[in-house]
């Protein structure tokens, strides 16, 4: 059986802005539309992207609030360490400061602990094939 990798997972992540971005324009096209006349196909696309949507962010579950906040900035939101760092430190205070290095270990290990739940769980093939499909 085909295990889910760290890549897969990076992968699977970077698609949540994708999916998001479809799912609020197919709403928005829906807007003003009365129920009867929202064309079939818009439908079946809202119904498959909201479903994709959440079972990415519900991966953020079973990460600590470090890891959550690294992997969400820095690998879907594609900012880069400094301003992770700063941004960490504006909220949190000097104090809190990290180095990049421990900043890259929380995304790694936050990347590890998402592969190994959906390898263990019975979700592996949803997983899969939401990364082929899109």
């Amino acid at each position: 059986m085909r295990k889910f990798t760290v890549e897969n997972v990076k992968r699977l992540l970077k698609s949540r802005r994708i999916i998001e971005a479809e799912l609020l324009l197919t709403q928005a096209k829906m807007h003003g539309h009365l129920e009867l006349d929202i064309p079939e196909e818009m439908k079946a696309k809202k119904l498959e992207l909201e479903p994709k949507l959440k079972h990415i962010d519900s991966l953020f579950k079973v990460l600590s609030q470090d890891e959550d906040f690294v992997i969400r900035r820095h690998l879907i939101d594609g900012i880069d360490w400094f301003r992770i760092a700063k941004e960490q430190t504006d909220v949190w205070g000097k104090e809190s400061e990290k180095s990049m290095r421990t900043y890259q270990m929380n995304q790694a290990n936050g990347l590890k602990k998402i592969a190994a739940f959906i390898n263990e769980g019975d979700n592996r093939e949803l997983f899969l094939s939401m990364l082929l499909s899109g």
